[in-house]
């Protein structure tokens, strides 16, 4: 009878151990939020994600308004499951290649009235303010994003492109 009970044990083990290295696979590439993400979605909720990374905090986007232009493309995107929005930008081949940048922001009016507005790239990602400055511009090739905005009420996205000199060149914007 143990015999038995042991190999019911190991298939056990082995199956757990499977599903969890499926799993690994599957949020590796970005097919499934990872285990410390699902474990943490309640972390926030509307006004309470202010300030806080959507990743981090494993809200997953449910609806996208996107925005793009000669020189970059603006994301606005929506969590049901945290009513939480954040942008998200890039430039474009055209724009990367005359050495152009941006700078990523997104405001609404919150849940109780405040103001919100976080901005990319920022010293302070992930904190927890309802205001976030910009700190300069980002050149690269990569998409970046801001922290969250409460999601109650409408919000607006933007991503700002200048010059190597810092001169205004052109805003694109995407509300949701």
């Amino acid at each position: 009878m143990r015999v038995r009970n042991s190999a019911k044990s190991v298939r056990r083990v082995v199956v757990l151990l499977a599903a969890t290295a499926a799993l690994a696979v599957l949020s590796a590439g970005g097919g499934v939020a990872p285990l410390a993400s699902a474990a943490s979605a309640a972390a926030c909720h509307a006004a309470n994600c202010a300030g806080h990374d959507p990743t981090t905090y494993g809200c997953s986007a449910t609806s996208t308004t996107t925005r793009s232009g000669a020189l970059a493309t603006v994301w606005n995107r929506y969590s049901a499951g945290c009513d939480a929005n954040w942008g998200r930008g890039q430039l474009t081949t055209a724009a990367l290649n005359a050495g152009d940048q941006m700078e990523i922001m997104i405001d609404t009016v919150d849940s109780d009235h405040n103001g919100e507005t976080m901005c990319w790239p920022s010293p302070g990602n992930n904190e927890g303010f309802d205001d976030e400055f910009c700190n300069g511009y980002y050149g690269g090739s990569s998409i970046a994003y801001t922290d969250m905005v409460d999601g109650t009420n409408v919000t607006q996205a933007y991503v700002i492109v200048v010059n190597s000199s810092g001169n205004f060149l052109a805003e694109y914007e995407a509300d949701q």
